[in-house]
């Protein structure tokens, strides 16, 4: 199989790693995943875990708690913005995933390219992800050329 070395994926696995790529298309893709998966869900619920801490570093529990209290908010309430960070938490799940599944089709897009063969004959190039899913079923995997 042939990978562009312009290609979305490859340019990608270039700036956030610094080795050299694998010659078979599975280790490729379990690379390409993996750092897809770090920089969608990883890196970002990291920031924001960290920011949370900060805040309750800052603001504490108690202090929470007695604003709360100071503005006469019952248990329903408060059962209320648990159950409001819970569905917040899900959503952003949610939306992790959902932006994870968009790269994945802005990858696949982009590698159903149109390859120019001859004269005014176009052949369409075969996507990385059916490529993967070929190779996953026989349990083969291709090698991988990679080409300017």
């Amino acid at each position: 199989m042939k990978i562009s070395k312009r290609s979305l994926h490859y340019r990608f696995l270039n700036r956030v790693s610094d080795y050299t790529p694998p010659r078979d298309l599975c280790r490729y893709m379990r690379n390409l995943v993996g750092w897809l998966f770090i920089w969608i869900v990883a890196i970002p619920t990291a920031i924001i875990g960290m920011i949370e801490l900060v805040w309750l570093a800052v603001i504490g529990a108690q202090a929470f708690d007695a604003l709360l209290d100071a503005y006469n908010v019952g248990d329903m309430a408060r059962a209320y913005l648990a159950c409001t960070m819970f569905i917040g938490f899900l959503a952003w799940i949610a939306l992790a995933f959902g932006s994870f599944c968009w790269v994945a089709d802005k990858i696949s897009e982009r590698s159903r390219k149109r390859e120019y063969v001859s004269g005014n004959d176009y052949e369409e190039k075969p996507s990385l992800l059916s490529e993967w899913w070929k190779a996953h079923k026989e349990k083969v995997c291709p090698i991988i050329e990679f080409t300017e």
